[in-house]
């Protein structure tokens, strides 16, 4: 009963706060400020044509030029970045990725902007080639450039190749010694890719990629993983280093060997492209070839390149035999090797018989008998 009139108080008390009028700094932040009639409305832009980021600002130190956490030796043309080990071991297509990238199939993460790597890329004076028509579709073209990976071990600093963290387990070896594609990355949808997907270097071949590893086993996306016998541990700090390559990738030239194979032989030579295997064969037989025909496997080494033609020959089934190699290329044919067109062919690309306890010998490729 004593509690009435203490209610009868607070409702009147709150009734009485309502009435006055509200503080200043509830109207200063309650009540919108007039529009201005002035200002520019929103601008809308058509699909594909909106503004895109841009690179860093280039500084200066010396004849260091620095984009945001990438820098560019203006004299060596040497591009540097920084990241870290990401997978150390199981499958992978990416060879480095950005931290929004691929990173659940990537050896190593840069931290950088995708932009500044690939303008610090055209300003050492590297340029890409004509884009790859979609992903495993290749091989790509471009500026060669070498990658050495640094690391830290104790107090000793190490370096590596790139390819020698990745292991092929098809052939069940680590990936030969190569340089590397600068495909350079492409706008598309009004994006510019590089930044959209962050794939910086891949193994398996991607026109979206600044850059692509040129052996054939690019074009493959199951066969390729990380190589546990030299992966430094999982978060240990990294940089790599992209210099321009004295040497071009031999594989990324199926124009000009097809042109050359056309000029010294003969007829015209088709590029054939599989999963399992890239060689160059007549459509149109040289002069002089009544039947018969020529398969030209091409890699960076003779150890791709043969793995390529052993299977192919088993494939076929068929009493091919090795005509000759070099480096880069194996010749395999049933045409006997004393025809003037073998001959011509063995001339034009420099080839050498295989010799006994050669690497053709051991992969189980039959020589012609004399």
């Amino acid at each position: 009963m004593q509690r009435r009139p203490l209610g009868i108080l607070a409702l009147g008390l709150i009734l009485f706060l309502f009435s006055l009028p509200p503080p200043a700094f509830i109207l200063s932040s309650a009540v919108a400020e007039p529009a201005d009639a002035d200002a520019a409305p929103p601008a809308i832009y058509p699909v594909g044509s909106e503004p895109q980021p841009e690179p860093s600002p280039v500084r200066w130190e010396d004849t260091t030029a620095i984009l945001g956490s990438v820098r560019l030796d203006s004299v060596t043309k040497t591009v540097t970045a920084t990241g870290w080990v990401n997978q150390t071991e199981g499958a992978i297509e990416v060879l480095a990725c950005g931290t929004g990238g691929k990173v659940h199939e990537s050896v190593f993460v840069l931290a950088l902007n995708p932009l500044d790597l690939q303008a610090a890329f055209l300003l050492a004076g590297l340029k890409g080639g004509e884009p790859m028509s979609e992903i495993g579709q290749g091989p790509p073209n471009g500026a060669p450039v070498d990658i050495l990976v640094e690391w830290k071990d104790g107090d000793e600093t190490q370096t590596a190749r790139a390819e020698t963290f990745v292991w092929n387990i098809e052939d069940n070896v680590v990936l030969p010694e190569t340089p590397w594609t600068f495909t350079g990355s492409v706008v598309k949808d009004g994006q510019f890719k590089a930044l959209a997907e962050e794939s910086l270097v891949v193994t398996y071949w991607d026109p979206y990629a600044i850059v692509n590893l040129p052996l054939p086993c690019g074009a493959n996306d199951e066969i390729l993983h990380v190589n546990t016998n030299t992966v430094p541990p999982y978060h240990t700090p990294v940089t790599f280093r992209f210099v321009p390559a004295t040497r071009t990738p031999f594989a990324a030239d199926f124009n000009g060997i097809q042109t050359a194979l056309e000029a010294a032989v003969g007829g015209h030579w088709k590029i054939q492209r599989h999963d399992q295997w890239n060689f160059l064969s007549p459509d149109v037989l040289p002069p002089g070839l009544q039947q018969g025909t020529f398969s030209v496997f091409v890699s960076t080494t003779n150890q791709s390149s043969l793995s390529q033609a052993e299977t192919w020959m088993e494939t076929c089934q068929a009493p091919f035999f090795i005509l000759g190699t070099n480096r880069d290329c194996v010749a395999v044919t049933y045409v006997p090797r004393k025809h003037p067109v073998s001959q011509a062919l063995i001339k034009a690309l420099q080839l050498a018989e295989p010799a006994e306890g050669s690497p053709a010998e051991k992969a189980g490729l039959r020589g012609e008998e004399k």
